[in-house]
């Protein structure tokens, strides 16, 4: 896995500037771009720290190999905003996404 270019794809997704990012991770915008650049190693503690500004896990991270990658970036996005949802906001939007899938699939 390309770790600076995982960085640099959620940073890109979530439309943020590599200043931006740095700033949310208290680090400089050189450790970020050596990060995204493959010069620098990431470590642990800042891979916590971007991994919490795109509110996912480090298994959430380095599970994209796996098959998460395979997911079009609108689906991933619909993803990481439901995982922000309470049980009951996440039953309304499962009801609601059953009702647009019904009406689709009677087409």
């Amino acid at each position: 896995m390309n770790i600076g270019k995982k960085i640099k794809e959620l940073r890109k997704e979530h439309n943020m500037t590599a200043n931006q990012l740095a700033d949310l991770c208290n680090v400089s915008q050189s450790v970020i771009s050596k990060l995204e650049n493959g010069q620098r190693v990431a470590d642990v503690p800042t891979l916590k720290k971007i991994c919490e500004v795109f509110n996912i896990t480090l298994s959430d991270f380095f599970a994209s190999e796996d098959g998460f990658e395979l997911v079009d970036n609108d689906l991933r996005q619909l993803l990481n905003r439901a995982r922000k949802l309470n049980s009951k906001q996440i039953k309304s939007l499962t009801d609601f996404l059953k009702t647009i899938t019904d009406v689709h699939s009677d087409e």
